[in-house]
């Protein structure tokens, strides 16, 4: 009978401990989804059983402390200092301090960690690290850093607190023992990837480029990505080496082809630069990647295809351009320009009135449509239309400049118009030729007098 009765025991005891094991995974549970209320119900139940396990215990206590029920906090660890512990242990420590910042009462929990730490109470070195941070955390930097140099000659392989010392360094002692600092842990650590970003973080912040370029060199060799491609063209720009930025944009286009913000850069360089063979040809591999991008790039686009005498082809995207209704100058200008040329006068003053309405007007842009207008009246042999026109503004003489070039001509029968898309100037420049002829006319039958000067 005896017998019996211990194994419904055993059976009993160990039944109820399933059961507590449950009650603290769900309480383990519900404190990470931050159900604080329902995850306490549960240790409490495992506990009613098992009161003294030290886990259950440090769990209640995560609770109370998420909870801000500071003062149930440390009631909670002090039944475990007072009946489970025999020696205050690392996480009860750690807890200790903890709950002790809940009260209000930083400075003393700071106290009792460097004591605990001064008489070798602690069973981890990042007992050490903690008091350092804590110390740090507080202003006390030269406390703090004593003991990051202790804790970091105990563990010269802990990158991390390396490099959060070293940055500490940098703001309180200065660049010199910062550098030093992460130049004595890759005497152990060659090639760590951590401690080398962290170098050349040290180098840019004190613009130091070329230094943070060598060292960037190195981490891309090793580690040939994007984000470590992006931080070297980064630094080639600090130094206004605005080619060794473009060759890097292209590595990255070569990782992550369809990357819109990095082509964006490279069409913008190759525009600046005249290279328009390769705008074209960025452009219709990024429009290939998606064609949504399209109409982000069209400016460049038609221009380019232009400055490659590919006209057809450029008014194609001219046209896509002006049907989204920009609010820029050039488009409505451009169009006009290419009316004129082509003898299709229907549209040209439209769009030379919408170029007048857009967000982009200069000054200088409202003379050169001025003066597109008064072609438009001399190409369509609008004399009376030229003459209204010409009573209307201010264009007493027509002077050659970068956009214009205004000559009179012997020979020609009708007034001209040319459009010459300049690529190694990158300048369109519009040329008006009017015949001798059609100036007297203009002078003896409308009164109009027009000076030509160079």
């Amino acid at each position: 009978m005896k017998q019996i009765i211990l194994i419904l025991l055993f059976s009993f005891t160990l039944f109820g401990q399933n059961n507590n094991e449950k009650y603290f995974d769900e309480s383990k549970k519900l404190t990470d989804s931050k159900e604080y209320q329902k995850a306490l119900t549960s240790i409490n139940i495992a506990l009613k059983s098992d009161s003294l396990n030290r886990p259950y215990l440090l769990q209640k206590i995560k609770i109370q402390y998420f909870s801000n029920k500071c003062d149930d906090a440390m009631k909670s660890l002090n039944l475990i200092i007072e009946n489970v512990d025999d020696k205050i242990q690392d996480d009860i420590m750690a807890y200790f301090c903890d709950i002790d910042d809940c009260l209000g009462k930083k400075e003393e929990a700071t106290r009792l960690l460097k004591e605990y730490i001064i008489h070798e109470q602690y069973q981890n070195n990042e007992m050490i690290l903690y008091l350092a941070i804590r110390l740090c955390n507080t202003k006390k930097y030269e406390e703090g850093i004593n003991y990051y140099k202790q804790y970091i000659n105990l563990n010269p392989n802990d990158i991390d607190a390396i490099t959060d010392f070293s940055q500490i360094i940098f703001i309180h002692k200065g660049y010199e023992d910062a550098i030093n600092e992460i130049k004595k842990a890759l005497q152990n650590n060659p090639d760590n990837l951590n401690l080398l970003k962290c170098l050349v973080s040290h180098y840019n912040s004190n613009k130091d480029y070329e230094k943070a370029i060598e060292v960037q060199n190195k981490i891309v060799k090793s580690y040939y990505t994007v984000e470590n491609i992006k931080i070297r063209a980064f630094l080639f720009s600090q130094l206004k080496k605005s080619h060794k930025v473009y060759e890097d944009l292209n590595r990255i286009i070569e990782i992550d082809k369809c990357n819109a913000e990095y082509y964006s850069q490279i069409l913008q360089y190759e525009f600046d630069n005249r290279i328009y063979d390769k705008v074209v040809q960025n452009s219709f591999n990024l429009i290939k990647c998606n064609p949504d991008f399209e109409n982000s790039i069209l400016d460049g686009l038609y221009t380019s295809l232009f400055f490659l005498n590919k006209v057809k082809q450029g008014e194609l995207y001219l046209d896509k351009k002006i049907a989204l209704n920009p609010t820029n100058f050039n488009p409505y200008y451009l169009k006009a320009n290419i009316l004129l040329k082509n003898k299709q006068f229907e549209h040209v003053i439209k769009y030379l009135d919408l170029s007048l309405k857009t967000s982009d007007l200069e000054s200088s842009n409202v003379i050169n449509v001025n003066f597109l207008k008064l072609s438009y009246y001399l190409l369509s042999e609008n004399y009376e239309g030229l003459k209204n026109y010409f009573k209307s503004t201010e264009i007493k003489s027509l002077d050659n400049n970068l956009n214009f070039t205004f000559s009179e001509n012997l020979e020609n029968k009708k007034t001209d118009f040319i459009v010459n898309f300049d690529k190694n100037t990158g300048i369109i420049n519009s040329q008006l030729i009017i015949p001798t002829k059609i100036i007297k006319l203009l002078q003896n039958d409308y009164g109009l007098r027009i000076e030509l000067t160079k």
